[in-house]
């Protein structure tokens, strides 16, 4: 504060409008004399003794940075007003001679943050040129943030060989003008790449890129497509999991803000980000900061995202235990029931159903049909059971079961095992 006049000035009012992106901080501030109104999100304070002409004073404010999800462009930027005074002299009135002290921070002309006239304080707006109204004055912080949500698009049922959509956009949640994104997507064995399909893409499976050239200007978004082909796999939790990540930016002036980012690190590491699966809840979020210390639930990095498909997949594998070249009438013959989860899905109650030929008598006295839980149905010559145990993606696991041979007119011998509508022959 200056006082420019030739009059002792005291009672001096200051009014700081706290911006959204910025917070209070009560213990720093409160020691000062300010005080803190939630309703306004406004801070006052009274400036002890009186300001002699010529004189100036400071006066600290401390305020914690935090995110602005919703009008970026307006955040971070702080302004601090002259809002009332009184006059020493009992014959001058307090009235300023270029200005209107109040609490309104939108009437007061010129300061535009960095502009040529910020922190000018010599102006008379009633004066040509001037126009910058000196009782008040901004200052804006610099915030790089950009954050990234990734979607697919293509609805199931899914189908291997089907090519599907994914769009991931990239939110500029920041108050500085990005050019030069460069996206990366962490291809999982789940899905082939084309380039042929993909023109704004370069590089090759498992990673490929794409540099979006902007300018993303604050609070705006911008999406690029990218088109995978489903493929069969052993099958695993993630391995249909599609990441992307944004790997670095540029500002308007072509300086690289890759270290800049406020609540996230762009790279090329897929494994150093919170973990997220699709449909987590957090997923497809973007306003989490997990360097947030008043948001301790926040944990997921926001410049990355996945997306995917459920796939579930069983597969049913039958073969004999019993290793012999040949087999004598009534002797017994073991199988192996192999199940295989190749899905990203994890399965339960899994129904087996074994179909005996002639040739073949189920063993209801055997400790490995007890013990796999096979129930036999004389009429129809099935036995079936049930697996209870959770299959998880992409395990298998073997169930045993005990025939026995039996007396026919012809050699051959077949047994049917059926799994989810599947059907083996051995």
């Amino acid at each position: 504060m200056f006082n420019q006049g030739s009059i002792q000035a005291s009672g001096i009012d200051i009014t700081d409008y706290i911006p959204c992106g910025m917070r209070y901080v009560s213990a720093s501030n409160n020691a000062l004399g300010w005080t803190y109104n939630a309703t306004t999100g406004n801070a006052t304070v009274t400036l002890p003794g009186s300001l002699i002409p010529g004189a100036s004073r400071t006066i600290d404010i401390y305020l914690q940075v935090q995110p602005c999800i919703v009008g970026s462009t307006e955040a971070w930027t702080n302004i601090g007003e002259i809002t009332g005074g009184d006059s020493d002299d009992p014959s001058e009135p307090p009235t300023d001679i270029d200005s209107d002290p109040d609490t309104d921070p939108d009437n007061d002309d010129g300061g535009e943050p960095d502009g040529p006239n910020d922190d000018v304080v010599n102006e008379d707006p009633n004066l040509p040129p001037g126009d910058d109204e000196d009782d008040h004055d901004p200052e804006r912080i610099e915030i790089v943030d950009l954050a990234l949500r990734k979607r697919m698009v293509t609805a199931g049922p899914y189908r291997y060989g089907q090519v599907i959509d994914f769009d991931i956009e990239v939110f500029n949640q920041g108050n500085v003008t990005m050019t030069d994104i460069e996206v990366i997507d962490y291809i999982p064995e789940g899905f082939t790449y084309d380039p042929a399909i993909n023109a704004s893409w370069q590089g090759a499976y498992p990673s490929v890129f794409t540099i979006i050239p902007g300018p993303l200007a604050p609070e705006a978004s911008t999406t690029v497509r990218l088109r995978l082909k489903l493929v069969q796999t052993n099958g695993g939790a993630r391995v249909y999991t599609n990441g992307a990540e944004i790997t670095g930016m540029d500002d308007e002036d072509g300086t690289p803000r890759d270290n800049d980012d406020a609540d996230s690190t762009p790279d090329e590491n897929p494994g150093n980000d919170n973990p997220v699966n699709p449909g987590d809840p957090n997923d497809d979020v973007v306003d989490e900061s997990p360097n947030d210390p008043n948001s301790p639930g926040d944990d997921d990095e926001d410049d990355s995202d996945p997306a995917g498909p459920k796939i579930f997949d069983l597969a049913l594998r039958k073969v004999q235990l019993t290793a012999l070249p040949s087999f004598s009438y009534g002797q017994t013959v073991m199988f192996g029931i192999d199940i295989f989860n190749q899905g990203n899905i994890d399965a339960k109650d899994i129904v087996i159903i074994d179909t005996l030929p002639c040739g073949l008598e189920y063993i209801a006295t055997s400790a490995v049909n007890i013990a796999a839980g096979w129930v036999y149905n004389a009429a129809t010559r099935e036995v079936r059971t049930t697996y209870r145990n959770v299959l998880s993606a992409g395990a298998s696991v073997q169930l045993m079961l005990d025939n026995r041979g039996s007396t026919v007119l012809y050699q051959r011998r077949q047994s049917v095992d059926e799994l989810g509508g599947d059907r083996v022959r051995q």
